[in-house]
């Protein structure tokens, strides 16, 4: 099979400004995405579509940016692939000077909504989403219902592609676009008003709001929609860099934390001390301790990501004197509960979850009565649960969304917009709640298009923002501060967590029926019977998921206590990931389970010629032999120029938990004696 160029959503690498020989090559060894590469990317992709009549010439294609395309270089290339390819392209982010300007620029989701209120059969997205500022990337919409591509999708685009022609690239083209950022940008918040999408009409107030727009496209944007609420008080605070996208600020330097102290923030040797957001945040809790303590007002802070499409919310604890985090997990099981109380809802809906998420969000979402179900990672197979319902509903066939990793244009061909425009009222489909914890939730949204009602499906944080307010209100009015700060800090049973990333991994060794998969798969039902018998029984199934074959991914129960655990490559980094999720009660059980199955991971899977493995065993290797962190650190970067040692440290700190820090000093893990073991000779 053709090696597929997307990763769990779209293309996403380090923009590279110059010319290279072969821009496919380097994108595909290097993860390197050039202006030449962006072109024939989306020339390839408007082709393949239009070949099978998904779209026709002339047609409008809809662009949107997030904004750390800051001089418009791959905002061009788009445009003149999709020019290239007979097509028309419709921007709806303001490039009226041929760059983007921060604070109109349209965040993901105003493109499936600007798709379907003009009907337009493709969008792209240039964005590289939660990834640091320096990275780029590209998201696909297509209709109807303006979703994501899966998998055998991403076969056919990748195949149109390659096979594309490159000789044409970069010749003289008529640059010929349509800009439609005012409308776009009134279809996009009014949609928010819309009483069919939000609950502000139940009614927001003692909330006192701090938006971090992770330096994105929802910068100004987030803030004009809710400081029209009555009821709250609302203030932006940006990073200290503005096209900085996510740097020091945004949903992931918060991702599996749960409390944050103010110390950790203003203290002397805060953890967050770059993160200007949240130090205002901090602050203001500390400028209104009194206000927040006699519980006249809760502080709030509503954190985005770079493109608009991932939440995270912090309440501030005036008795803890921090912040309680609430990640996808917890916003989803509030909206569920809040749709059943106020009668939003008929309990009979679908949860879905990804395998990321915390099992005991699952098992909450049952026993709300709802049908729950678990799927890959990525809100695209979120996206695809609504619109294997939505097909359901037209009585249409849904096998194509799931053989072989699934096919949104099979499934859907022959539908239109017309058959997806209903009269005043749209039916509800069944999806209640789709959620990653990462931040992303999905539900039904209704886009009114003059001539009807047309369903919506697109993870909206700014939609999720608004109603997720409304829970909280409901919750801070109806209970003494001290029930509400209950309530928050743990809306369902949390289960256990944990995740172990390889970095630097080669991700080429781990496939279905490789013999690394095959050794860990051996190794994995090993340690959990061994471990998982002291608990009490044991039964492990294998599963294989048609939108993930090659993970491995292993569900088990443990004395009657449901558990699974799964190994992943990143579909656009050079890591391989274990997870296990399962009851808390047996914590320390699963603990030991997956840091033995990660020392034989670490053991096989690092890339023995990348100059960061290098750099990590050697780093080990120093801690080992009693160097100090400063001359380590200056030693590494001399010895390995190009390779950011701190970042280092903190992966095999953090990430890997090779290394352990007692005060100033640092010691190995097993894990770290495994790498420093398995791969001291290339040094």
């Amino acid at each position: 099979m053709v090696k597929v160029l997307q990763g769990t959503d779209g293309i996403r690498g380090k923009v590279h400004y110059g010319r290279v020989d072969d821009p496919l090559s380097a994108f595909i060894d290097e993860r390197l995405i050039t202006a030449d590469f962006t072109e024939l990317y989306t020339f390839g992709v408007s082709s393949a579509l239009t070949t099978c009549g998904l779209i026709r010439e002339g047609d409008g294609v809809v662009v949107g940016f997030d904004g750390r395309d800051e001089s418009g270089y791959l905002t061009v290339s788009t445009i003149r692939g999709i020019i290239r390819a007979g097509l028309r392209p419709v921007l709806i982010s303001d490039f009226t000077e041929a760059r983007p300007t921060l604070g109109r620029c349209l965040p993901t989701p105003a493109v499936p909504l600007y798709m379907a209120y003009t009907r337009c059969n493709l969008g792209f997205m240039i964005t590289a989403s939660h990834n640091p500022y320096y990275e780029n990337g590209i998201k696909i919409f297509i209709s109807p219902l303006a979703s994501k591509p899966l998998l055998r999708d991403d076969v056919l685009l990748s195949e149109a592609i390659y096979s594309s022609d490159m000789s044409a690239i970069n010749n003289d083209i008529e640059m010929v676009f349509e800009e439609d950022y005012e409308n776009a940008f009134k279809v996009f918040t009014q949609f928010h008003f819309d009483e069919k999408n939000s609950w502000i009409s139940d009614g927001i107030s003692g909330l006192h709001i701090i938006i971090d727009p992770s330096n994105g496209a929802l910068t100004h944007i987030a803030s004009s929609v809710l400081s029209e609420i009555d009821g709250i008080r609302v203030r932006e605070v940006v990073g200290y860099e503005p096209y900085r996208i996510n740097e020091d600020c945004g949903v992931v330097e918060l991702e599996g934390v749960k409390f944050i102290s103010l110390d950790e923030i203003v203290g002397e040797e805060a953890r967050f001390s770059r993160n200007r957001p949240l130090i205002a945040t901090a602050r203001e809790a500390m400028k209104h301790y009194k206000v927040f303590r006699a519980g006249k007002e809760v502080l709030l802070q509503m954190v985005f990501d770079g493109d608009g499409d991932r939440l995270f919310v912090l309440v501030f604890d005036p008795f803890e004197e921090g912040f309680h985090i609430l990640s996808g997990d917890e916003i989803a099981i509030m909206l569920v509960d809040y749709m059943l109380r106020s009668s939003r809802s008929d309990g009979a809906g679908l949860f879905v979850s990804t395998i990321e998420g915390d099992i005991g969000a699952v098992i909450r979402a049952r026993e709300l009565g709802l049908n729950t179900r678990v799927v890959g990672v990525g809100d695209k197979w979120l996206l695809r649960e609504a619109v294997a319902l939505m097909l359901k509903h037209l009585k249409a066939n849904i096998d194509p969304l799931y053989y072989e990793g699934g096919s949104v244009i099979e499934a859907t061909e022959g539908l239109g917009w017309d058959d997806l425009t209903f009269g005043d009222e749209a039916p509800f489909f069944g999806l209640s709640v789709g959620s990653e914890a990462s931040g992303h939730i999905v539900t039904q949204g209704y886009m009114d298009v003059g001539s009807g009602i047309i369903p919506s499906f697109s993870g909206n944080a700014l939609k999720s923002s608004i109603n997720i307010l409304t829970c909280i209100s409901n919750l801070f009015i109806e209970n003494s501060l001290s029930d509400f700060l209950t309530l928050i800090k743990e809306p369902f049973k949390r289960g256990y967590k944990k995740n172990l990333t390889c970095y630097f991994s080669d991700r080429a060794l781990f496939f279905r029926g490789s013999q690394v998969f095959e050794h860990l798969l051996k190794v994995a039902y090993n340690v959990i019977e061994r471990f998982g018998s002291k608990e009490g029984d044991v039964s492990i199934d294998e599963k294989v998921m048609p939108e993930a074959p090659d993970m491995l991914y292993l569900s088990f129960s443990v004395g009657g206590r449901e558990s699974f655990l799964y190994i992943r490559n990143s579909g656009t980094e050079e890591k391989t990931a274990i997870y296990i999720r399962g009851d808390i009660e047996i914590e320390d059980t699963l603990c030991r389970i997956i840091k033995h199955i990660f020392g034989e991971m670490v053991r096989f899977m690092k890339d023995r010629e990348n100059p960061s493995t290098m750099a990590e065993v050697f780093l080990l290797k120093a801690i080992k032999g009693g160097i100090k962190e400063d001359d380590i650190l200056s030693d590494v970067e001399m010895k390995y120029p190009g390779v950011d040692a701190e970042r280092v440290l903190n992966i095999a700190l953090e990430k890997e938990e090779a290394v352990v820090r007692k005060g100033s000093d640092y010691r190995l893990t097993g894990i770290g004696e495994e790498i420093v073991k398995s791969y001291g000779d290339i040094l």
